[in-house]
């Protein structure tokens, strides 16, 4: 998490059921059976668009995630430009959720993603998670090209990484400017809500994926989020490592900026992507991009992505590897609320975690 500690508290032990009598004795396994079968907890995870605000919940069991509710509302279409009023139809909007569906005071996983957040690979000596976390605290400003003071950093460390000692490891250093995640949880919490994790929207989705895609194909596969605004996108799959990289679309132009102009620009960045992957210390051979987001479903998209890059292009299915509770998913807007919602489903699955 890059804004919070997470301060958990011990669960509460199962009552002691005492045994009488042979009976009660051979009820118990199955009373044990039984409550981890019916034991749940449930998770949220807001994904705040700049069209949409999503929200997902689930709930738990030991058999898999059970999706219990999917929300898209539309943020008031107020000049972009105009800070304050997009800010004050975002609080609206978030303020109507949380009420409509009866939430306030729960804990949820929120995002964030652009050119305020950095993920950058980094080589180091091999050491303890313990040594890692000093060296951290005292040479962060050699690494980031911010203040100490103004940013939130986490560092992530792939086990398969960390298992075998060696000469040196690569670990991934991860880092958002203090005042966009302030204004985030401000946000939040000003409509009721407790924020306990802060992702990024490109390690949501990969989260996302892990659940979904779990018998992937040989390769990896790069998921992209394509948004009104910009994109995030990262590789999940074969390799300890993973490719990420956030950008928003013409700067400045950025409301002038048409839907054909979008689709050439993420066009390139997929194809400089999949370049980097295969020419870097990654080795890494992507096999197939999986596009989220409103702006995957660009009427030609998929079919002119696909023969651009000569592999595979699918739109994501974040809903494919959950129990989908009766009545949640209305048919008739399942793949407008699929192809939006995988921000929301990865910071679910991490909030349940968590």
């Amino acid at each position: 998490m890059l804004a919070h500690k997470l301060f958990r508290s011990k669960k509460k032990s199962l009552m002691h059921i005492p045994s009488i009598g042979k009976f009660e004795t051979m009820m118990q396994p199955l009373r044990r059976k039984f409550r981890s079968i019916f034991s749940s907890t449930t998770s949220i995870g807001l994904d705040i668009g700049s069209r949409f605000v999503k929200l997902v919940q689930l709930r738990h069991f030991s058999q898999g995630a059970h999706l219990i509710d999917v929300q898209i509302e539309g943020i008031p279409e107020e000049d972009e430009r105009v800070e304050m009023q997009r800010s004050v139809g975002l609080g609206l909007t978030l303020k109507r959720l949380v009420e409509k569906r009866g939430i306030e005071g729960a804990k949820v996983a929120i995002s964030i993603s652009g050119p305020s957040v950095i993920v950058k690979p980094i080589n180091v000596p091999w050491m303890t998670e313990e040594e890692l976390q000093g060296h951290l605290e005292l040479e962060i400003d050699r690494y980031l090209p911010y203040e100490g003071d103004d940013i939130y950093w986490d560092y992530y460390l792939p086990q398969s990484n960390h298992l075998i000692p060696g000469p040196t490891m690569t670990m991934y250093l991860v880092a958002a400017k203090r005042d966009v995640v302030d204004h985030r949880v401000q946000l939040v919490t000003q409509v009721g809500l407790v924020p306990v994790v802060v992702d990024l929207d490109s390690l949501a989705l990969a989260n996302m994926h892990m659940v979904n895609y779990k018998n992937s194909r040989d390769g990896s596969d790069l998921i992209v989020n394509v948004g009104p605004s910009g994109f995030s996108m990262i590789t999940v799959g074969s390799t300890k490592g993973f490719y990420q990289y956030d950008a928003m679309f013409g700067g400045e132009r950025q409301s002038e900026v048409s839907q054909g102009e979008m689709a050439r620009e993420v066009t390139c960045e997929i194809q400089k992507a999949i370049e980097d992957c295969r020419s870097s210390d990654l080795n890494d051979s992507i096999s197939r991009v999986l596009l989220s987001g409103g702006y995957a479903c660009y009427p030609g998209f998929v079919e002119s992505l696909s023969s651009q890059l000569s592999i595979s292009v699918e739109v994501v299915n974040p809903f494919k590897g959950l129990i989908i509770s009766k009545g949640v998913l209305a048919e008739d807007r399942l793949e407008e609320t699929s192809v939006l919602a995988g921000v929301a489903v990865g910071l679910a699955l991490r909030s349940g975690r968590d």
